[in-house]
């Protein structure tokens, strides 16, 4: 069967199915819709998207082929967020109650619930309750604010400078919130953050993959 194109206002108009979808420019009238049940019974098997090297403006919800990452991507609700489906696994959206803002890159556990959110704040290798289960922040996040965190993928971004490519880097003991080489010592518990993939002042890369141990290493 032939597309079958439905000419029916222009491209703000609110679709007269839910079985339409967009295809015509903002503002232009004329072939505006097409039949989603067209498209599949025309393309059955697959539907080819046209790798992207430099990314699309943002809209929530938007899906294209990452050509830099070679993978899925969409943009979730935020703005300055990039999930690569199938590279990374996020946490659901999360609420900064700790009081500061938490930089991109900084190692989280959750501390509870609020306004139906789970709570983060900074992780630390001392205490057991604050590193049995750790993420990543993907962006900075404003107190009393919501963002992403990464339980596993790569975060960037960020400044690497003080590592070297292939670091591992575990949770410190010493600074909250931190990654360093060094295990911590004495009574505070080993987690491994993840793995260093460039060194940079700016556009470091963490392959963030959390294990962590529940004895102290003592």
């Amino acid at each position: 069967m032939a597309n079958k194109i439905l000419f029916e206002g222009t491209h703000n108009s609110t679709p007269a199915s839910d079985r339409r979808i967009p295809i015509g420019y903002e503002n232009i009238e004329g072939s505006e819709y097409i039949e989603f049940g067209e498209l599949i019974e025309t393309e059955r098997n697959f539907v080819n998207l046209t790798p992207q090297s430099t990314y699309p403006s943002y809209l929530e919800g938007r899906l294209f082929y990452d050509d830099v990452k070679h993978t899925l991507a969409i943009y979730n609700e935020q703005s300055n967020v990039l999930l690569n489906i199938g590279e990374e696994i996020f946490a659901p959206i999360v609420r900064n109650v700790s009081g500061d803002t938490i930089l991109n890159g900084t190692v989280v556990y959750i501390s509870g619930i609020d306004s139906g959110y789970y709570k983060i704040d900074k992780a630390d290798a001392s205490e057991k309750e604050k590193c049995r289960l750790v993420f990543v922040a993907t962006q900075d996040i404003a107190n009393n604010t919501n963002g992403r965190i990464t339980r596993y993928g790569e975060v960037g971004d960020l400044n690497t400078n003080s590592f070297l490519a292939g670091d591992t880097v575990y949770l410190s003991d010493s600074t909250p919130g931190e990654i360093t080489t060094s295990t911590p010592l004495d009574g505070s518990y080993i987690v491994v953050v993840g793995n260093i993939k460039n060194k940079s002042t700016s556009s470091g890369i963490l392959l963030v993959n959390p294990v962590s141990d529940f004895r102290t290493v003592e």
